[in-house]
């Protein structure tokens, strides 16, 4: 019966609006399957996707309590938006400071994630072989596959501004070099033959 919770949370994961509950519900369901097929890493794996839930809670109260603890915010936004059309680098300077504990929570946030998504990967190859269920195999190479296309989809606008920069220096480099070939012309005799 775990699995066919555990199932039906992974399906309301992927339906918009109800993902949220199944978000919830699958670090239950792998909680539940574990204790029942005495399997530690899927109790891990619970236990991770609930401590990243309540993380990802904390994180965003964290945010909200920050920034309506002070109604003045709304002052400092305007004169933030003025202070980016004047260049007031001081003014800039004091309200980017990022929060110490806000930075640790996001570090420990990631660590978390990171954890919990390697984990569930491990958790639903095993949960293939022990199910003899090859979809849920085809699944963990899907994720891995998406994981690789979005890192791709990544870097591949970053390789392209790169590649765009080294146009555009190549270019100024280009023009310096015809600027000192005319700096210095009276140097060089061109003959015509």
């Amino acid at each position: 019966m775990s699995y066919i919770f555990l199932g039906i949370s992974y399906i309301l994961s992927g339906i918009p609006f109800l993902n949220i509950l199944g978000i919830i519900l699958i670090p239950i369901g792998w909680i539940l399957l574990g204790k029942r097929f005495n399997r530690k890493l899927w109790i891990v794996t619970g236990v991770l996707g609930i401590s990243l839930l309540i993380l990802s809670f904390g994180l965003i109260l964290y945010l909200f309590l920050k920034i309506t603890a002070d109604m003045e915010k709304i002052i400092y936004l305007r004169r933030f938006m003025i202070s980016i059309k004047t260049f007031d680098r001081g003014f800039l300077l004091s309200n980017l400071q990022l929060d110490k504990k806000f930075i640790i929570m996001i570090i420990i946030w990631f660590l978390n994630y990171i954890c919990y998504s390697i984990s569930q990967l491990i958790s639903l190859w095993v949960a293939g072989s022990v199910f003899n269920q090859i979809l849920l195999k085809i699944s963990v190479i899907l994720s891995i596959v998406g994981v690789f296309l979005g890192i791709f989809f990544v870097i591949f606008p970053m390789i392209i501004l790169l590649i765009i920069i080294i146009f555009y220096l190549s270019n100024i480099i280009a023009g310096i070099g015809f600027l000192l070939i005319r700096y210095e012309r009276k140097h060089y005799t061109i003959s015509v033959t």
